[in-house]
């Protein structure tokens, strides 16, 4: 190979690096979509925060399609999101914007994301919506108007919507205490006092599911 054969190669090899990098740069830097702002309610949740640790496996129904269909997307740009984190409408809002954002995606040279079928999109759907947080607006919320039952809906409508407390038992209702707890520590947010945690759980006890 002549000398200037070399250089010539050389500058090509060059180029296409620095192009390459360019490319990757520029697609990763995109800004990731706010998958936990809620639609249409007004009240945005913990922006870019999802629970951390949380697997297929610990998902309802694991072995549904709309269960794989979660865990195979979704975790491509953030972690696996839990389908109770927000109502069924918010979560119909939340598929609009991440089609959008798929479709942006989907085009990349470097970073290209798997697009769901027409009927995978449905089997997520129908699964989220299934699993969606019960909420419960304050009027009707049991008690809403006592220091506990205020306490209540403060703390969860920094996350999400308030969530009906017939959905658990007060034992279940203990347990998801702790764990929403240990989320809003995780994501930065201001705690329940030990006295409000005490107050919520006598409260959940009194309002929720009895039996």
């Amino acid at each position: 190979m002549k000398p200037g054969e070399k250089v010539g190669i050389g500058i090509i090899v060059v180029l296409l690096g620095f192009f390459f990098a360019l490319t990757f740069v520029m697609e990763s830097q995109r800004k990731v979509p706010d998958v936990s702002q809620a639609g249409g309610s007004g009240r945005s949740a913990v922006v870019g925060f999802f629970p951390q640790g949380f697997t297929p496996e610990n998902l309802p129904e694991p072995e549904s399609r709309g269960a794989k269909a979660l865990g195979l997307y979704c975790v491509q740009c953030h972690e696996l999101p839990i389908p109770s984190m927000h109502t069924a409408q918010e979560w119909e809002a939340i598929l609009a914007r991440m089609r959008g954002h798929m479709d942006d995606r989907s085009g990349g040279l470097i970073v290209r994301l798997l697009r769901p079928s027409e009927q995978e999109e449905g089997a997520l759907a129908e699964y989220l919506s299934s699993h969606a947080l019960r909420g419960i607006d304050l009027a009707s919320l049991p008690e809403g108007t006592s220091v506990a039952g205020s306490t209540y809906a403060t703390h969860c409508a920094t996350c999400h919507a308030i969530p009906d407390p017939q959905q658990h038992t007060g034992t279940e209702w203990a347990r998801v205490l702790l764990r929403m707890r240990s989320y809003m520590e995780t994501a930065g947010r201001a705690l329940p006092s030990e006295a409000e945690m005490a107050a919520l759980r006598e409260y959940l006890a009194r309002v929720g599911v009895h039996g």
